[in-house]
């Protein structure tokens, strides 16, 4: 073999080396911008769950439970006396006008001519 052809097939090697490891820098690229959104997606998630302990926790105590038994309940401690403040007239004005506010208008004018 001659120079020349020698000259060529290096050059074709190295041609071929080239291109299949610019097709890997490439292929790590890709790769590496995966792992870092996984790494982000992961800390988010992280950060989720780390609320949704603390609330949980909070769920889990007994101020949380009593504060329910009050609030929904209307449950009290033991000889603890409960106060209920009327509503005013304005309040009963406004919500007698939800009411009727509520009643479709085919129904007003029924209830009107008959």
């Amino acid at each position: 073999m001659n120079a020349k052809t020698i000259s060529w097939i290096i050059i074709i090697i190295g041609i071929v080396l080239i291109v299949n490891l610019s097709r890997s820098i490439i292929d790590l690229s890709t790769r590496s911008q995966l792992v870092n959104k996984a790494q982000e997606r992961l800390h988010e998630v992280q950060e989720e769950n780390a609320l949704l302990r603390e609330e949980y926790q909070h769920i889990q105590s007994r101020e949380y439970i009593e504060e329910i038994a009050r609030e929904k309940l209307g449950l009290g401690k033991a000889g603890e006396t409960a106060y209920v403040i009327p509503q005013s007239k304005s309040d009963r004005s406004l919500n007698e006008k939800n009411m009727k506010a509520e009643i479709p208008i085919w129904r007003e004018w029924l209830n009107l001519f008959l």
